[in-house]
């Protein structure tokens, strides 16, 4: 754990944060065989930045940060469908910009 540097009224704590996160479900019928629903996902995070903690004033400044995750879903039970998102974010001392993708297709 990252020590808190200078003392008295002006002290910053620098931090770094990654974050990964990923899955999958699905159902499968038997009799007869087939795979009526299946999803895979992933969501990924990673940034720095430091905490402050001023005579007047404390809080937390994100020097930099980069996101990116989505979702892919295959459903075929009444109809088979293809559906999917996905998002990115950059910044970099607040300024940016974020993205959102979805898509659907029915066979």
């Amino acid at each position: 754990m990252p020590l808190w540097i200078g003392g008295g009224c002006a002290k910053v704590k620098p931090w770094t944060r990654f974050t990964f996160y990923s899955g999958f479900t699905t159902l499968v019928y038997w009799d007869p065989f087939r795979i009526a629903e299946a999803s895979i996902w992933l969501d990924m995070y990673a940034g720095v930045g430091v905490k402050y903690d001023f005579c007047l004033k404390s809080g937390n400044l994100t020097i930099a940060e980069v996101g990116l995750g989505g979702q892919l879903k295959y459903v075929s039970d009444p109809r088979s469908v293809i559906s999917g998102t996905m998002y990115g974010k950059v910044r970099v001392l607040g300024v940016g910009f974020d993205v959102d993708f979805s898509a659907k297709v029915e066979l």
